[in-house]
């Protein structure tokens, strides 16, 4: 009998290894902070090492009470506040979906219609017409439409190259301790934040071939060479217009790499120190492929915005002179101003479509050196 109750004694007390896995659990469910934990699992220790039942009985109880003090103490965790980031997201998520996602769904059914100014109630489905319209070389139509892409794939090239490499040259210049840096940085971001019609009506003026200041400084120093009709010139008209965009977009490049440049550890510049390369093999060897991610950032950044070209053509010279700087998103806008609504949202979706494709192959050519190591 003594045994008997002995043993059911034993059962009713909690082995330490159940008794401390179930203290952590109330510890992860009540967040209970470190200290405690610590503090109980030490308690929980103690309670281990003592061998009378009694002694221990009293150590598992005084244990579980304080534990319980603390519990009741400790405000309940609210999953409601936890998560309340999540609520600022659905009003922007709500706008995106309506005026993006929404119209880019409708504008890509659209372009397998006959919708036109002309059209009476719902427009009819044409299957890929507008798309063989578009790529049929035969008319006229399709053949401007292809001088349009070809002069969207010379300027989002030329742009992107000249303002990626001009952009991380300025910052590699400006990430020095050079004195009045902050002002340079300044005077270079500037452009970037000007309206496109401002910048527009200044170089229009700055280029005009009579009265430009442009025209005028290269007379006044003996270079009447030179002096060219910039805008209304049919070889030089697209160049210039490049020129322009990369005067506007060279500052908000240059910020992102000088962003990209304060990532980088100095350990790895004093390592290259004493081993006694120059600066340009820093700049080569320890620069260049740390910044790579935001190098690939830039690319596609400038890569999409020429692909999509529209308000610095639109500003300089409206597409002219004959097509010679018109873009793809030019054509668009005149479809729509012809009424031809299905063939602009036609081109619309191709562009889309390029512009996705574009951006992938390039993040991933820019990454494929991360992968392989």
């Amino acid at each position: 009998m003594r045994m008997g109750k002995q043993k059911r004694r034993m059962q009713s007390l909690q082995p330490e290894g159940e008794a401390h896995m179930i203290a952590q659990k109330r510890l992860r469910r009540f967040a209970m902070p470190p200290k405690s934990s610590r503090l109980l699992s030490e308690g929980m220790r103690c309670a281990a090492g003592v061998s009378n039942m009694r002694e221990k009985e009293a150590a598992a109880w005084t244990i579980s009470t304080s534990l319980d003090a603390t519990v009741r103490r400790m405000p309940r965790r609210n999953y409601a506040k936890s998560n309340y980031p999540l609520y600022f997201t659905f009003a922007a998520l709500a706008f995106y979906v309506v005026f993006v996602v929404g119209p880019s769904i409708v504008g890509l059914f659209y372009s397998f219609t006959d919708w036109t100014q002309y059209t009476l109630g719902a427009p009819a489905w044409n299957g890929l017409d507008n798309f063989k319209r578009i790529f049929n070389m035969s008319s006229l139509q399709a053949s401007q439409y292809w001088i349009s892409a070809v002069n969207t794939v010379f300027f989002a090239f030329y742009s992107t190259v000249l303002k990626t490499g001009i952009g991380f040259l300025l910052a590699l210049a400006l990430s020095e301790k050079t004195p009045g840096k902050m002002v340079h940085r300044t005077i270079l971001f500037i452009p970037s934040i000007l309206s496109m019609l401002i910048i527009g009506i200044l170089f229009k003026s700055i280029l005009h071939p009579s009265t430009g200041i442009l025209n005028r400084f290269l007379g006044a120093i003996g270079l009447q060479s030179l002096q060219m009709q910039w805008l209304a010139d049919f070889n030089i008209a697209l160049p210039t217009v490049i020129a322009v965009d990369c005067w506007r977009g060279i500052g908000y490049i240059m910020v992102i790499l000088l962003a990209g440049l304060t990532t980088i550890p100095s350990d790895y510049y004093e390592a290259a120190n004493l081993d006694g390369a120059s600066y340009w093999q820093k700049v080569r060897f320890v620069t260049v492929p740390l910044m790579m991610r935001t190098i690939g950032i830039t690319l596609v950044l400038n890569l999409i915005y020429g692909l999509r070209v529209f308000e610095v053509i639109y500003v300089l010279t409206n597409g002219g002179p004959v097509d010679a700087t018109s873009s793809l998103y030019t054509k668009v806008y005149w479809a729509i101003g012809q009424g031809e609504y299905g063939v602009s949202t036609a081109l619309s979706s191709m562009l889309f479509v390029l512009m996705v494709a574009v951006g992938y192959f390039t993040v991933k050519w820019m990454t494929r050196g991360e992968a392989e190591s």
